[in-house]
Protein backbone atom coordinates (compact mmCIF):
# COMPACT_ATOMS: atom_id res chain seq x y z
CA UNK A 1 0.00 0.00 0.00
CA UNK A 2 2.83 2.42 0.83
CA UNK A 3 4.40 1.95 -2.61
CA UNK A 4 1.07 2.80 -4.25
CA UNK A 5 0.68 5.95 -2.11
CA UNK A 6 4.28 7.03 -2.75
CA UNK A 7 3.92 6.47 -6.52
CA UNK A 8 0.62 8.37 -6.53
CA UNK A 9 2.18 11.27 -4.58
CA UNK A 10 5.08 11.46 -7.03
CA UNK A 11 2.80 11.18 -10.07
CA UNK A 12 0.47 13.92 -8.80
CA UNK A 13 3.24 16.11 -7.39
CA UNK A 14 1.81 15.81 -3.87
CA UNK A 15 3.48 15.73 -0.46
CA UNK A 16 2.80 13.22 2.29
CA UNK A 17 2.51 13.62 6.06
CA UNK A 18 3.31 10.39 7.90
CA UNK A 19 1.98 9.36 11.31
CA UNK A 20 3.13 6.30 13.22
CA UNK A 21 5.47 4.79 15.75
CA UNK A 22 9.24 5.10 15.33
CA UNK A 23 9.50 1.81 13.38
CA UNK A 24 6.72 2.86 10.95
CA UNK A 25 8.30 6.27 10.40
CA UNK A 26 11.73 4.74 9.66
CA UNK A 27 10.12 2.38 7.14
CA UNK A 28 8.24 5.24 5.47
CA UNK A 29 11.38 7.40 5.33
CA UNK A 30 13.26 4.53 3.68
CA UNK A 31 10.59 4.03 1.00
CA UNK A 32 9.27 7.50 0.17
CA UNK A 33 11.55 10.03 -1.59
CA UNK A 34 12.40 12.84 0.83
CA UNK A 35 11.00 15.61 -1.34
CA UNK A 36 7.58 13.91 -1.26
CA UNK A 37 7.56 13.31 2.48
CA UNK A 38 6.65 16.70 3.89
CA UNK A 39 6.76 15.89 7.60
CA UNK A 40 6.58 12.96 9.98
CA UNK A 41 4.85 12.67 13.35
CA UNK A 42 5.70 10.00 15.91
CA UNK A 43 2.82 8.91 18.15
CA UNK A 44 1.56 10.34 20.40
CA UNK A 45 0.92 13.23 18.01
CA UNK A 46 0.87 16.85 19.12
CA UNK A 47 -2.49 17.80 17.59
CA UNK A 48 -1.70 21.51 17.38
CA UNK A 49 1.55 20.87 15.46
CA UNK A 50 -0.24 18.40 13.20
CA UNK A 51 -3.06 20.84 12.40
CA UNK A 52 -0.53 23.63 11.75
CA UNK A 53 1.41 21.33 9.41
CA UNK A 54 -1.75 20.46 7.47
CA UNK A 55 -2.58 24.19 7.16
CA UNK A 56 0.99 24.92 6.05
CA UNK A 57 0.98 22.23 3.35
CA UNK A 58 -2.44 23.38 2.10
CA UNK A 59 -1.23 27.00 1.92
CA UNK A 60 1.93 25.98 0.04
CA UNK A 61 -0.09 23.81 -2.33
CA UNK A 62 -2.50 26.69 -2.97
CA UNK A 63 0.46 29.01 -3.65
CA UNK A 64 1.84 26.52 -6.21
CA UNK A 65 5.06 25.78 -4.33
CA UNK A 66 4.88 22.05 -5.11
CA UNK A 67 4.18 22.36 -8.82
CA UNK A 68 6.68 21.12 -11.37
CA UNK A 69 8.98 23.92 -12.50
CA UNK A 70 9.20 24.58 -16.24
CA UNK A 71 11.69 26.99 -17.81
CA UNK A 72 10.74 28.30 -21.26
CA UNK A 73 13.69 29.55 -23.30
CA UNK A 74 12.75 31.42 -26.48
CA UNK A 75 13.85 34.65 -28.17
CA UNK A 76 10.27 35.41 -29.26
CA UNK A 77 8.62 37.16 -26.29
CA UNK A 78 5.08 36.86 -27.66
CA UNK A 79 5.37 33.09 -28.22
CA UNK A 80 7.05 32.62 -24.84
CA UNK A 81 4.27 34.61 -23.16
CA UNK A 82 1.60 32.54 -24.90
CA UNK A 83 3.13 29.25 -23.74
CA UNK A 84 3.52 30.68 -20.23
CA UNK A 85 -0.20 31.56 -20.16
CA UNK A 86 -1.08 28.03 -21.25
CA UNK A 87 1.10 26.38 -18.59
CA UNK A 88 0.84 28.70 -15.57
CA UNK A 89 -2.32 27.08 -14.18
CA UNK A 90 -0.58 23.71 -13.91
CA UNK A 91 3.14 24.44 -13.60
CA UNK A 92 5.46 26.93 -11.98
CA UNK A 93 6.68 28.69 -15.13
CA UNK A 94 9.80 30.81 -15.60
CA UNK A 95 11.06 32.40 -18.80
CA UNK A 96 14.40 33.29 -20.35
CA UNK A 97 14.77 35.08 -23.69
CA UNK A 98 18.21 33.66 -24.47
CA UNK A 99 20.34 30.64 -23.74
CA UNK A 100 22.74 32.68 -21.64
CA UNK A 101 19.87 34.12 -19.58
CA UNK A 102 18.60 30.55 -19.06
CA UNK A 103 22.01 29.38 -17.83
CA UNK A 104 22.21 32.35 -15.47
CA UNK A 105 18.69 31.58 -14.15
CA UNK A 106 19.62 27.91 -13.66
CA UNK A 107 22.61 28.99 -11.58
CA UNK A 108 20.18 30.16 -8.89
CA UNK A 109 17.05 28.07 -9.56
CA UNK A 110 15.93 24.53 -10.33
CA UNK A 111 13.79 23.37 -13.24
CA UNK A 112 12.06 20.03 -13.72
CA UNK A 113 11.88 20.60 -17.47
CA UNK A 114 13.25 23.07 -20.01
CA UNK A 115 11.27 23.95 -23.14
CA UNK A 116 14.06 25.20 -25.40
CA UNK A 117 13.72 27.04 -28.71
CA UNK A 118 15.80 25.24 -31.31
CA UNK A 119 16.59 28.33 -33.39
CA UNK A 120 17.80 31.38 -31.47
CA UNK A 121 20.31 34.06 -32.37
CA UNK A 122 23.68 34.28 -30.60
CA UNK A 123 23.41 30.95 -28.76
CA UNK A 124 21.28 28.34 -30.55
CA UNK A 125 19.17 25.70 -28.82
CA UNK A 126 21.68 22.93 -29.66
CA UNK A 127 24.51 25.03 -28.19
CA UNK A 128 22.49 25.64 -25.01
CA UNK A 129 21.73 21.91 -24.75
CA UNK A 130 25.44 21.15 -25.09
CA UNK A 131 26.26 23.64 -22.30
CA UNK A 132 23.54 22.19 -20.06
CA UNK A 133 24.83 18.66 -20.54
CA UNK A 134 28.43 19.63 -19.87
CA UNK A 135 27.58 21.15 -16.47
CA UNK A 136 27.23 18.79 -13.50
CA UNK A 137 24.41 20.89 -12.01
CA UNK A 138 22.23 20.94 -15.14
CA UNK A 139 23.18 17.80 -17.08
CA UNK A 140 20.17 15.80 -15.89
CA UNK A 141 17.49 18.43 -16.49
CA UNK A 142 15.20 17.14 -19.24
CA UNK A 143 15.02 19.31 -22.36
CA UNK A 144 12.25 19.37 -24.94
CA UNK A 145 12.94 21.43 -28.03
CA UNK A 146 10.43 23.88 -29.47
CA UNK A 147 10.79 24.12 -33.22
CA UNK A 148 8.92 25.84 -36.01
CA UNK A 149 10.10 23.39 -38.66
CA UNK A 150 8.22 20.14 -39.11
CA UNK A 151 9.91 18.82 -42.26
CA UNK A 152 11.69 15.47 -41.99
CA UNK A 153 15.19 16.91 -42.31
CA UNK A 154 14.64 19.49 -39.55
CA UNK A 155 12.99 16.98 -37.22
CA UNK A 156 15.85 14.50 -37.74
CA UNK A 157 18.38 17.23 -36.88
CA UNK A 158 16.51 17.94 -33.62
CA UNK A 159 16.10 14.25 -32.70
CA UNK A 160 19.80 13.58 -33.40
CA UNK A 161 20.68 15.74 -30.38
CA UNK A 162 18.76 13.31 -28.16
CA UNK A 163 16.53 15.71 -26.26
CA UNK A 164 13.65 14.21 -24.24
CA UNK A 165 11.40 15.29 -27.10
CA UNK A 166 10.31 18.13 -29.31
CA UNK A 167 7.15 20.12 -29.89
CA UNK A 168 6.30 21.97 -33.06
CA UNK A 169 5.57 25.60 -32.28
CA UNK A 170 2.15 25.35 -33.89
CA UNK A 171 1.03 22.89 -31.19
CA UNK A 172 -2.39 23.65 -29.70
CA UNK A 173 -2.85 24.43 -26.00
CA UNK A 174 -4.68 21.21 -25.07
CA UNK A 175 -2.18 19.01 -26.89
CA UNK A 176 0.76 20.75 -25.20
CA UNK A 177 -0.78 20.31 -21.74
CA UNK A 178 -1.58 16.67 -22.48
CA UNK A 179 1.94 15.92 -23.74
CA UNK A 180 3.54 17.69 -20.77
CA UNK A 181 1.41 15.68 -18.34
CA UNK A 182 2.36 12.47 -20.17
CA UNK A 183 6.02 13.45 -20.01
CA UNK A 184 5.95 13.97 -16.23
CA UNK A 185 4.01 10.75 -15.63
CA UNK A 186 6.41 8.73 -17.78
CA UNK A 187 9.54 10.27 -16.34
CA UNK A 188 8.27 10.68 -12.76
CA UNK A 189 10.65 13.51 -12.10
CA UNK A 190 11.91 13.26 -8.53
CA UNK A 191 13.41 16.72 -8.12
Amino acid sequence: MLHFLADKAIEDGKRMIALGDEKNIRYICDHVPGEHLYKTFVRPVDNEKYVNTVKEILDKTEAGEFRKSVLIVDDDPSYMGLVREWLKGTYKVSMANSGLQALKWLGKNKADLILLDYEMPVTSGPQVLEMLRSDEETKDIPVIFLTGKGDKESVMAVVALKPQGYFLKNIEREELLEKMEEFFILHKQNR
